[in-house]
C-alpha cells in the first residue's frame, strides 16, 4: 500500500497462470473438460428461430453447452463456425425442414446425419 501512496499495510500475495493449473491437474489425474459444444443449431428463416430457441435454455438447463447462430450466416458459415466451435452435433433446420416437421441431427465426428421429428428433437439431444 505504501508503493501507492497509502498507509502501511501487511498483506501476502498469490498468482498463477491457467496452463499451471493445467499442468497441476493433469499431474493429479484431473483432464480439464474438452472444449466444445454439444448443439449447435445452424436455423435458417426467423419462424424456424423463433420456433428452435427457447429449446437451448431448457437444453442449456439439462447441462448440454449449446449455441444458437444469431449472426445471420449462411448454411455453409454456420457449419464451419460449428466445426471452429468443436461441436458434436449439428441441428439443422431451414423452412423445409419446418415444413415438413423434422430436423436434420449432423454427428459432426463421424459425418452421419439422420432426420427427426421436430416434436421429438428435444429429447433426441
Amino acid at each position: 500500500m505504501e508503493q501507492l501512496g497509502g498507509q502501511p499495510a501487511p498483506g501476502i500475495g498469490f498468482g498463477t497462470g491457467i496452463e499451471r493449473i493445467v499442468l497441476a491437474l493433469e499431474a493429479g489425474g484431473e483432464a480439464p473438460p474438452a472444449p466444445g459444444v454439444d448443439v449447435y443449431f445452424a436455423v435458417l428463416g426467423e419462424e424456424a428461430r423463433r420456433e428452435l430457441f427457447p429449446m437451448l435454455s431448457r437444453l442449456r438447463a439439462r447441462g448440454l453447452s449449446c449455441e444458437f447462430d444469431f449472426a445471420g450466416r449462411g448454411l455453409k458459415g454456420m457449419m464451419r463456425h460449428a466445426s471452429g466451435l468443436g461441436a458434436r452435433r449439428v441441428v439443422i433446420v431451414g423452412e423445409r425442414e419446418r415444413e415438413a416437421g423434422i430436423a436434420v441431427v449432423r454427428d459432426m465426428t463421424g459425418g452421419e446425419q439422420h432426420e427427426v421429428p421436430l416434436s421429438d428433437l428435444e429429447t433426441s439431444l
